[in-house]
């Protein structure tokens, strides 16, 4: 829910986390006004509507707008808006001096404004070294969300009971905050399966006369890590000092997850096999809908020599980190003599070791991560790793933990949020239920490597299983908010966790 704040009283901290600002009356909100707030809210991470207060230069025939606090709390309840500020044409320029936003958003039609006010304020942002962006959004694109995302109760009822749920098991948020920041003190290893994904937006232009075949225009396309590159990354970017560990091959893909590596600030750690291609996944995404998917991918296990190499990596790089983080796609890199290595040495040296396997279209046990800190399955995959498809989750989630002898296990449920199990008892004190704090998500296939990542961090830096659980559904919901798989930063966490405070 957008925050209404003041421009005379605007404090450091609230305007240090703005990052994206547009302007308008926005009197009857209606489909163009969502194009243009959707487009804005992409290119950054909070947006602040500058929102023109009553009587600012009104122009003959509009006496009869809404007030100020009506258009104020329409924009309230739209989810994509962090902030709101009333501000008179006259005070813009000062708005944006105070902000120092990276992105100013204006309708197209300002591109070619006359008025002073308006070219002054591009100026300022100018200046300052921010992009200004004549945009109104794009009626061809794919849209983030549905216009269920515009009402917040289902939202704020998730919000409260997320809330019960941490007053149940004494979480305080404050505390979680510390845990966060001392992110900054971990070193952490990922080792897996690295993936680059293309989201490939198109126009859908009907069926084809010659055959029943779907016809779509290209419109533009964009890569991200994905795999264990962006468990990664989410790491590195939540604050964590994070070396990667994985196989691709010397391609147009590993060219480009080498770069993104480094773009992130991830020690790259990965050999080069050109006997399999990096694997490199496309989607292609019509009216915010995936259409389907298109792989290229070698997914047979990687051979002693690829094994060995990578076995000797870790020789050198263990004795220098706090964490594993195993990130299984069920590629092969993964191989059953490395997961037996990394087992052997976090329990002979005591170090914490966390586990996710992708099977949504792969054939994969997460009961393979023996004696693991903690692992993170789907009640799917929970479900097929015990082959168990009738029994209640309570049973399914202990058969798991007995399974696999984990400490502790998140048991993710989609848009119904996770559940946390303490393994050794039985006893009900050992589990909660977190509900997901999005309900409407514009793309799920980032949750799990975000919670992956930051639940795995929290437990390391001594955080307790429902801390953790908190941290990890706080990221989740998060990093669903936008299409593609963006890692999340912990300064995006650390408001998210002050919002939870209020």
């Amino acid at each position: 829910m957008g925050k209404l704040l003041d421009l005379e009283s605007l404090s450091e901290l609230d305007a240090d986390q703005i990052d994206t600002i547009c302007f308008g009356h926005f009197n009857v909100l209606h489909p163009g006004h969502f194009r243009f707030l959707e487009f804005a809210f992409q290119q950054g991470e909070h947006l602040c509507v500058l929102i023109q207060p009553d009587g600012d230069n009104l122009k003959p025939g509009q006496e009869d707008l809404f007030p100020e606090c009506d258009r104020v709390k329409a924009l309230e309840n739209i989810s994509i808006i962090s902030s709101i500020i009333p501000c008179t044409k006259d005070k813009l320029s000062e708005a944006a001096n105070i902000i120092n936003p990276k992105y100013l958003v204006l309708g197209h039609e300002f591109e070619k404004s006359s008025d002073p006010q308006i070219k002054t304020l591009c100026k300022s942002v100018e200046s300052k070294g921010g992009n200004v962006i004549f945009k109104s959004g794009d009626y061809r694109g794919v849209s983030l969300f549905d216009n269920r995302n515009w009402n917040s109760h289902a939202k704020q009822l998730n919000v409260e009971n997320f809330k019960k749920a941490c007053g149940r098991r004494n979480v305080d948020f404050g505390r979680l905050s510390e845990i966060v920041e001392s992110y900054k003190n971990l070193k952490t290893l990922v080792i897996g399966d690295l993936i680059v994904d293309q989201f490939t937006s198109c126009e859908p232009l009907g069926v084809s006369k010659e055959a029943p075949v779907i016809v779509v225009r290209e419109l533009n396309s964009t890569e991200f890590l994905g795999g264990a590159g962006i468990v990664a990354a989410h790491a590195a970017s939540l604050g964590s000092d994070c070396i990667l560990i994985s196989v691709r091959a010397d391609d147009n893909a590993g060219n480009q997850a080498m770069k993104m590596l480094k773009d992130f600030g991830i020690r790259d750690h990965t050999i080069v096999d050109n006997t399999r291609p990096t694997t490199f996944k496309t989607r292609y995404i019509a009216n915010k809908q995936k259409i389907f998917r298109v792989s290229k991918l070698d997914d047979s296990i990687i051979d002693k020599k690829a094994e060995a190499q990578l076995i000797n990596v870790l020789d050198a790089v263990l004795p220098t980190i706090d964490a594993i983080i195993v990130s299984d796609f069920v590629y092969g890199v993964v191989t059953d003599n490395l997961l037996d290595y990394l087992i052997d040495y976090s329990l002979s040296r005591g170090i914490p070791i966390y586990g996710d396997l992708q099977c949504s279209s792969q054939i994969g046990d997460v009961t393979r991560f023996r004696n693991f800190t903690a692992i993170f399955p789907t009640e799917v995959e929970a479900r097929l790793a015990i082959r168990n498809k009738d029994d209640g989750i309570e049973f399914v989630a202990q058969k798991v933990l007995e399974t696999a002898q984990c400490s502790n296990l998140f048991l993710k449920l989609g848009a119904e949020g996770l559940i946390t199990y303490q393994s050794k008892t039985k006893d009900v004190g050992t589990r909660e239920h977190f509900p997901a704090l999005s309900i409407n998500p514009v793309d799920v296939s980032g949750a799990g490597d975000s919670l992956l990542a930051s639940a795995s961090l929290a437990l390391t830096a001594g955080a307790n299983t429902f801390e953790a659980a908190a941290i990890g559904s706080i990221v989740a919901a998060c990093a669903i908010e936008k299409m593609g798989n963006y890692p999340i930063e912990k300064s995006n966490i650390l408001s998210a966790i002050n919002r939870l405070k209020q």
